[in-house]
């Protein structure tokens, strides 16, 4: 049985989610006021958002994430959520008029870095092997297609700012994220403000330090340090629990070379801090393993010393 402090969060939680979803800009300035009032608040919201009531923070503990199926899973409903999950199946959103297009893309070599200013006061800092499409008439839009880049963006609530990854979409909510997108994988985390992680579907409310995984249509949340969020700036990758796999992926953005891993590796989990220092990186992420770096062509192999 909940605590009154705890159901009262998932009743404010649940007032928000109804009250924005007639998408008043004027409540969007109110919305981040509560939200940072309290960290538990953006968990309460992303509570009622994934319609599990009876999810709590332990579950997203930090640095390990647990994983969130929102479609599979059931849960013990209070009359005040069923209530709420009913009006919010039937409400419609409202989509705002676009100007018409005109896209244009930017994109960095791998190894390369790149500061893209995209709006007045906002701009994107491209890692390499990146495709970014802007639009010169809706400069409040963005689609990372694949690659990494981090966002600053200047909180217009009247025209929120919304990158496209996917068939998802992250909208600012007055903030600094920092997006990864390969082929069937996306990694969100913020490091100031709040972002919406699809607001027209889940609807989640990330705050500072707050991570998203999704895949495989499974969403998984996390809790991360701020200070270890988008290493690839400062040259320094930070990891807890990933797979070697992405672990090399990430390096190989940074560092403009290929970087394979065999099988029987790829899933292996890792957990640390990988400085980017040339081919050296590449020979240290594999010793810290227990495996080896081969050279093959112009890239590299991971695998079984």
């Amino acid at each position: 049985m909940r605590d009154d402090g705890r159901q009262d969060g998932l009743s404010e939680a649940i007032g928000w989610h109804l009250r924005l979803r007639d998408n008043n800009p004027e409540d969007w300035d109110a919305f981040v006021d509560w939200l940072e009032g309290d960290p538990q608040r953006s968990i309460d919201y992303d509570t009622v958002c994934l319609g599990a009531a009876d999810l709590t923070a332990e579950a997203v503990p930090a640095p390990q994430a647990q994983p969130i199926v929102a479609a599979t899973r059931r849960h013990r409903w209070g009359f005040a959520a069923a209530a709420a999950v009913a009006v919010i199946a039937a409400s419609v959103v409202v989509v705002q008029t676009m100007p018409a297009s005109a896209r244009y893309e930017v994109d960095t070599s791998p190894g390369q870095q790149r500061k893209v200013a995209i709006t007045d006061g906002s701009f994107a800092e491209m890692n390499g092997g990146t495709r970014l499409l802007l639009d010169r008439k809706n400069p409040r839009y963005a689609e990372l297609v694949s690659g990494e880049a981090t966002f600053t963006v200047r909180h217009d609530p009247g025209a929120p700012f919304t990158v496209v990854v996917g068939d998802q979409h992250v909208q600012d909510v007055g903030t600094v994220f920092n997006i990864v997108h390969d082929a069937d994988r996306t990694r969100l985390d913020v490091l100031q403000g709040q972002v919406l992680y699809n607001p027209d579907r889940e609807r989640l409310a990330l705050g500072a330090g707050r991570a998203l995984v999704a895949s495989n249509n499974r969403l998984v949340l996390s809790t991360r340090k701020v200070e270890t969020m988008a290493g690839w700036r400062s040259g320094q990758l930070n990891f807890a629990n990933e797979p070697v796999q992405v672990v090399a992926g990430d390096l190989a953005r940074s560092l403009g070379t290929s970087i394979s891993v065999t099988p029987s590796l790829a899933g292996q989990r890792f957990t640390g801090s990988v400085r980017i220092q040339g081919d050296a990186t590449v020979r240290t992420l594999a010793a810290t393993i227990g495996a080896k770096a081969r050279r093959a062509g112009s890239g590299w192999i991971i695998e079984p010393s």
